[in-house]
């Protein structure tokens, strides 16, 4: 009898989720008891140097609430983030992937770099690991039926964006200084085709590796070809793109100071390296001066938005940064698809997770994803380096609609 009840309540549970997800039913979870007991691990692969300060307090607010929700739904089981550095190095990625495989992690989420993503995917999908990244957009990753899924839209997506706000200032050409990795060859393909569409030309493509941590010759380059390009288009049709990390941009930024004519052009960058603090800290009165205007993946600012931002606020200081907003939501469908095939096992997890993704509305609003499992459509916020009050910071200054492809200013950069 006792069996009976509880059996019964887990149908209950399972039947309650599906209509809060407005799932179709049945699911296979109908015909089979839930087996979820116990601590259920789930993997968190970080780099710390970027991610460590958003991730690890995001995925402490997470735990704690999905185990809340799990305990009065009765469920007698609880997760477990299990945190690996895997130091921004593809290698040590697959490394971390590896070693949480084998300790019975069968759900991997963060990764939030292309080249780790690129890394760990012939593993994952060969010993049936899922993998939800909160930010790897590489374009050459978008695949369907893998066990990859990624909760942010594709390069192809922030190309049309950037290739859109060049235009809409008037650039003609641009030099571009671009890590080579699966980003970044991904981004530029996707920017270079939609750029060429709309008119643009691509007057250099500097191309560097991504262990470079000096870049005089990547830099004397550009100033070389950024001279060309003005005294074929004039000054104000000309611009530098950067595609890299913000180590790479930091650098590169200061380097360039020793080349004035590179310091009377604007600068476009990337999400790589957008709202990130070592660039202000570091080169500062340069970045202000060429403005660095970077696309970032904008979502609604919703009422769970916000309430989760306070929260954050809260528990660290500071602010929260849309990637680990990201991840709070890849957690959250996780183990929602957990809950409704009633077990922990990616290839039924996999099963259902396009169609909780469809259903389920999370801190980032709709979180639908497309048939290679990456985030479907995305706007995009336009930020810029600025001083104020003596300080420099990143500011919004405009808006990208993926729906009209088209820029509003909210002021001239």
């Amino acid at each position: 009898m006792k069996f009976l009840l509880n059996k019964k309540k887990l149908l209950i549970i399972s039947l309650i989720a599906t209509l809060l997800l407005g799932l179709t039913y049945p699911f296979n979870f109908v015909a089979s008891p839930h087996t979820l007991k116990g601590e259920i691990p789930i993997g968190v692969v970080i780099s710390a140097t970027v991610d460590a300060g958003q991730i690890i307090p995001m995925g402490k607010i997470a735990e704690e609430e999905i185990n809340e929700f799990l305990k009065l739904a009765g469920v007698p089981a609880k997760i477990k983030f299990l945190y690996e550095d895997a130091e921004g190095s593809p290698a040590k990625a697959l490394e971390k992937v590896q070693s949480l495989y084998a300790r019975g992690v069968k759900v991997i989420l963060c990764i939030s770099w292309s080249s780790q993503v690129k890394a760990v995917m012939g593993y994952a999908n060969a010993h049936h690991i899922l993998i939800f990244s909160c930010g790897s957009t590489s374009p050459l990753l978008a695949i369907p039926d893998d066990f990859v899924f990624r909760l942010v839209p594709d390069d192809t997506k922030q190309g049309k964006a950037l290739a859109r706000a060049l235009t809409s200032k008037g650039i003609k050409a641009v030099v571009v200084i671009q890590v080579g990795d699966a980003w970044g060859d991904g981004l530029y393909k996707a920017f270079s085709e939609r750029y060429k569409e709309l008119g643009g030309v691509i007057y250099d493509r500097i191309r560097f590796s991504p262990e470079a941590t000096e870049f005089s010759a990547e830099v004397s380059r550009a100033a070389t070809k950024i001279k060309e390009a003005i005294s074929k288009y004039g000054k104000d049709k000309v611009a530098i793109e950067l595609m890299c990390m913000a180590d790479h941009a930091t650098i590169i930024q200061l380097e360039a100071k020793n080349y004035p004519i590179l310091l009377e052009v604007p600068w476009f960058g990337s999400d790589g390296y957008c709202m990130t603090t070592p660039i202000l800290k570091q080169a500062g009165k340069y970045a202000a001066k060429v403005k660095h205007i970077c696309p970032w993946y904008s979502f609604s600012r919703t009422s769970k938005y916000l309430r989760l931002r306070e929260k954050f606020v809260k528990a660290t200081g500071y602010d929260v940064q849309n990637f680990a907003v990201t991840f709070y939501d890849t957690a959250w469908i996780t183990v929602l698809s957990m809950l409704i095939v009633g077990k922990y096992d990616a290839d039924a997890i996999k099963s259902v997770l396009l169609k909780v993704a469809d259903m389920y509305f999370g801190a980032t609003g709709w979180t639908k994803l497309n048939e290679a499992g990456d985030r479907a459509g995305g706007d995009y916020d336009l930020y810029e380096i600025v001083e104020e009050d003596g300080t420099y910071k990143w500011k919004i200054v405009g808006h990208y609609s993926c729906v009209t492809d088209s820029v509003t200013w909210y002021r001239e950069p």
